[in-house]
This record gives C-alpha cells, sequence and structure tokens, in this order.
C-alpha cells in the first residue's frame, strides 16, 4: 500500500507541476488565444466547468480506491496485530504451564510422590487438583489462540494473494486517465463544432452581404437605364413639343430662310425691271 501511496502522491505533484506549466503557457500566448475564442465564439466557461468535472470525476475514482485500499490495509493490519496480540498471550500461557509443572513436581518431591505412587496423600491430591485445573485452563487458552492465529495467518495469506493477482490503484489511475482523456475529446469536439458553426455563420453573412451588394448594384443600374430612358423620351418630346426651344429655333431659321428667298425673288425683278 505504501507503493500507492507514493503512485497517488506522484500524480497529485505531476498533475500540479503540469497545471502550473499550462497556465504559464496560457498567460505567454493570453492574446492570440482569447482573440481566438472570441473569434470562435467559445464559452471558456463551459469548457472550465467540463474541465473541471473531469479532474472531480477522475480524482474520486483515485481517492474512493486510496480509501478502499486503505481500509483493506488498516484490516490487514488490525488482523496482525491481533495475531501478534494471540502469540504474545500464548507465550504467557506457555510460561504459566511452566511455572505448574514446576509447582508439581515440587509438590511429588516435597510428599515423596513419584510417578509409581499408588497412593495419593490427601492433602497432595487437593494441591495438585488445584495445579491441574490451572494447567488445564491455560493449555485450553493456548489450543484457542492458536485456532485463531492459524485463521488470521491463513486469511492475510489469501489477501496478499488476491493482492498480487490485480493492482486496484493502478486500475484507478488508467480510469481516471481515461476520464480526463474522454473529456479532452469532448471538449475538442466542441471546439471544432464551435469553429465549425462560426465559419458557417460568417459564410452565410458574407453570402448575405454579396447578395445585398447585387441586389444594390442591379437597383443602380436599373435607376441608370431609366434615367437614359428618361432623357431620351425628353429630348424627342422638346423636338416634338411646339413651345420647345429646338422647335422654335428650326423655326425661327426656316422663317429666316423665307425671308431670304423673298429678299432674292425681289432683287431678281427689280432687276428685270
Amino acid at each position: 500500500m505504501i507503493q500507492s501511496v507514493k503512485t497517488v502522491k506522484s500524480m497529485f505533484v505531476t498533475n500540479e507541476k503540469a497545471v502550473a506549466r499550462c497556465q504559464a503557457e496560457k498567460r505567454d500566448n493570453n492574446k492570440s488565444s482569447t482573440v481566438f475564442a472570441e473569434n470562435l465564439g467559445v464559452r471558456p466557461d463551459s469548457i472550465t466547468i467540463k474541465k473541471k468535472l473531469a479532474q472531480k470525476q477522475a480524482m474520486k475514482v483515485l481517492m474512493d480506491t486510496f480509501d478502499s485500499e486503505k481500509k483493506v490495509d488498516q484490516s490487514m493490519d488490525d488482523m496482525s496485530a491481533k495475531m501478534q496480540e494471540l502469540k504474545d498471550a500464548n507465550v504467557g500461557y506457555h510460561k504459566e504451564l511452566e511455572q505448574i509443572r514446576g509447582e508439581k513436581q515440587e509438590l511429588m518431591e516435597r510428599y515423596g510422590v513419584t510417578e509409581d505412587s499408588t497412593e495419593y496423600p490427601e492433602e497432595y491430591q487437593q494441591q495438585i487438583k488445584e495445579l491441574e485445573g490451572r494447567e488445564n485452563l491455560y493449555s485450553g487458552y493456548i489450543e484457542r489462540n492458536s485456532a485463531s492465529i492459524k485463521g488470521i495467518s491463513s486469511s492475510l495469506s489469501d489477501m496478499r494473494i488476491e493482492r498480487l493477482k490485480s493492482n486496484p490503484m493502478e486500475d484507478a489511475k488508467k480510469q481516471s486517465e481515461e476520464i480526463l482523456k474522454a473529456a479532452s475529446r469532448d471538449i475538442y469536439g466542441e471546439l471544432v463544432n464551435e469553429a465549425k458553426k462560426h465559419i458557417d455563420e460568417k459564410m452565410e453573412e458574407e453570402k448575405e452581404k454579396a447578395e445585398k451588394r447585387a441586389e444594390k448594384k442591379e437597383e443602380e443600374e436599373e435607376k441608370l437605364e431609366d434615367k437614359q430612358e428618361k432623357q431620351t423620351a425628353g429630348t424627342l418630346d422638346s423636338y416634338n413639343n411646339p413651345d420647345s426651344e429646338i422647335k422654335k429655333e428650326i423655326d425661327e431659321i426656316l422663317d429666316e430662310w423665307k425671308l431670304i428667298q423673298e429678299d432674292l425673288k425681289g432683287a431678281a425683278v427689280d432687276k428685270n425691271i
């Protein structure tokens, strides 16, 4: 579990360094990045929220697994401590048994009792019975504790084997990394969609402007043609209009021409006379 703790701490430190480095790079490219984001219409708050949620989920996976592993470690530590406590107790019980055996030997010597004796003094019997009762009691304690020690040892062995079969912290690390990668892909997709949407909007806007310019040009051309038609019609009207200046000038020229012809005729008559 010590290695798992180091792994988590290392990941946290690495993450903090990466965040600091990214923030420094963002400050260096703040102007261009900001302009680009604004031009694309990207929503920084939305992206920041998604990043924080992904980081929170990834951290939760790590911390939940870390807490779970800590509980397993604590359970194993408690079991090991209990097993040691039982072993220490048995050491004390064995000492009690050794002392009882010594008391039994001393009692036999005091009353002259041997292994081959068939009769025992009454007082000896009472004392030896008390010693044997204590001996059975401590022997029972030792037997019970030994069974518990065996069970705990077997459980610890099974737990260690299961630990070797899998690595929960490594699995949690991979899962948290996948969460962050998925969030990055999602954010990248959002940026691409925002950029595409922005480009489409710009193209539509330029298209509308081009159509308006074409409509305006067509209107101007129509006005120009109408003006030219009106000017041509005006010229013809001026010629056909009796009160027009052109008509008057033409009439005046014709009148003068008539006077000249009459003068010429008069001069011819005078000559003949």
